[in-house]
């Protein structure tokens, strides 16, 4: 009964998650959605405004590793994918987040979150 009980908190977990993410990108305008597949940096690119004139423009890297922790090494790509001002990068995962990537997050000079 308590696997059970454990599984069944997990569940409601992401689909919590999951459901605020879809939200917050589906208030935004995207114009890049990459395919599944090999990955080539950027998975959306959102604005605010239809034509993207607005900042911040949003880079969303996602990552689906359930069973393991997103490294660093992905957070320090997302901040050399915010080469313009007003950037901001988001890193969406399925599973965890090493104390080193929420760190490089922490301490990026552009705005990333996790």
């Amino acid at each position: 009964m308590c696997k059970f009980v454990d599984f069944a908190r997990k569940v409601a977990f992401f689909r919590l998650f999951w459901i605020n993410i879809s939200r917050f990108v589906l208030s935004l305008h995207c114009e890049i959605v990459a395919p599944k597949g090999k990955d080539v940096g950027v998975d959306v690119l959102a604005f605010h405004d239809p034509l993207g004139a607005t900042i911040p423009r949003v880079k969303v890297q996602v990552k689906h590793t359930p069973s393991s922790s997103v490294s660093v090494e992905v957070v320090r790509q997302t901040v050399g994918l915010l080469n313009r001002d007003g950037d901001a990068g988001l890193v969406v995962t399925s599973g965890l987040f090493t104390s080193e990537a929420h760190r490089a997050a922490r301490e990026s000079h552009r705005s990333v979150r996790l």
